[in-house]
């Protein structure tokens, strides 16, 4: 069935596929989206992410809006997150969570340079983030575009299953007839020319006014395939609330100028959605003690230069001093193996920070700096303790004839 649901605002609408739009930074000419991201430069080559994603099988039925220009539903946090980074979890540097979708007919984005008749955009909050209106920081889109042809698309069915709204203002309920679900690892499936899934990455804006950028785009390099009749019944959606000279353009946005800006590609693989939420929080945990970890190795390195100090004079006892040295050699071999451990982790977060982008980029530049400056801090442990235990022995049996009869 279908309910009313008010507030649809008319100020703004796809005449002019959004070259009239004067509100907010729409018409700024820089940073704002649909790209035609395949002719977007390349950034420069590194060691590129990788999008981790883990969603869960959605049987709820979803309320379906028609705004009148768009058709949209929110979506639970627990529908599922994707994060991008090096290495799951340990090296991550943004996660985001399901937040709402929405169905553009035609596509925004283009596929090769040509739209194709569908682009599902699935909007994300930063995790932790609960805001109706975050900021552009902790927004992160995937785009996904459909072609008719081929095999049916089975989310497309259940996102339309039980009737899409027709009229401006009403919404339906979808995905609501069993045996329903929303799989939304079908978007992730081989594509038609690979056995790959691959994104591109780029900085751009919302679509819609107020065109807010520095949002992160994630644009499935190739459509998937779709049932026409799936396709038409989004489209009809779409046109029931259009004005007649709106039919070619249906509600996509114009592409937009480039500006210098670049993409990534990154490679999807998938985790195991009962364990992405209790991997994140273990390796959160982890990196919590991040700045510990610093204190700690800047204390045990002061603790080893005094130590040095207090086996001059006046000289402690024997039995004392072996013991020192037995620890401060334990300590030494530990503190090579973070050494090592936190030095490798800042090479491969140079690599991630020369293929990130955005605020993807700002948060491998952190991570980085503090793999840095772990790598420092244990290389000065490790010369304070080393030099405890090379002259160790020799101070020990100074001591010796004092203290044996």
């Amino acid at each position: 069935g279908e309910s009313a649901s008010p507030g649809v605002s008319d100020y703004w609408d796809y005449l002019e596929g959004g070259a009239d739009w004067m509100m907010g930074q729409c018409c700024q000419g820089r940073g704002q989206s649909p790209l035609n991201v395949s002719a977007v430069p390349d950034a420069p080559r590194g060691l590129a992410p990788t999008l981790y994603w883990g969603y869960s099988l959605v049987e709820r039925p979803l309320a379906m809006l028609n705004t009148g220009r768009v058709l949209t539903a929110a979506l639970e946090p627990a529908a599922g997150m994707f994060s991008v980074g090096s290495d799951f979890p340990e090296d991550i540097a943004d996660t985001y969570a399901a937040w709402r979708l929405e169905v553009h007919t035609p596509s925004e984005h283009t596929y090769g340079g040509e739209q194709v008749p569908l682009e599902l955009q699935i909007y994300h909050r930063r995790r932790g983030v609960d805001s109706d209106a975050p900021g552009a920081e902790d927004v992160a889109v995937l785009s996904f575009g459909f072609v008719s042809g081929g095999q049916p698309s089975g989310f497309l069915d259940a996102l339309r299953q039980g009737g899409l709204p027709q009229r401006a203002g009403v919404q339906s309920m979808v995905n609501a007839r069993a045996p329903a679900g929303l799989d939304f690892g079908m978007l992730f499936s081989a594509g038609r020319r690979s056995d790959r899934t691959r994104f591109w990455q780029y900085t751009g804006s919302l679509t819609a006014p107020p065109c807010t950028s520095g949002i992160q785009w994630f644009v499935r390099q190739d459509a998937l395939f779709a049932d026409p009749a799936a396709i038409e019944a989004f489209r009809q959606a779409t046109l029931a609330t259009t004005p007649l000279q709106q039919i070619v353009l249906g509600n996509a946005r114009r592409l937009q100028p480039v500006c210098g800006r670049t993409k990534a590609a990154l490679d999807a693989e998938g985790v195991n959605v009962a364990e992405f939420e209790q991997a994140l929080q273990a390796a959160e945990y982890q990196n919590s003690g991040f700045e510990d970890s610093l204190a700690n190795a800047q204390a045990a390195r002061e603790a080893f230069g005094r130590s040095l100090h207090t086996l001059e004079a006046p000289a402690p006892p024997y039995d004392l001093c072996v013991q020192r040295i037995a620890a401060a050699t334990a300590q030494l071999a530990a503190a090579r193996a973070r050494e090592r451990q936190a030095c490798l982790r800042a090479q491969a977060g140079q690599q991630v920070l020369g293929a990130s982008t955005g605020v993807n980029y700002i948060a491998a530049g952190r991570r980085l700096n503090g793999w840095r400056a772990l790598c420092a801090q244990y290389a000065e442990t490790i010369a304070a303790l080393s030099a405890e235990v090379e002259g160790g022995d020799g101070r020990c049996e100074q001591l010796a004839p004092s203290e044996r009869g």
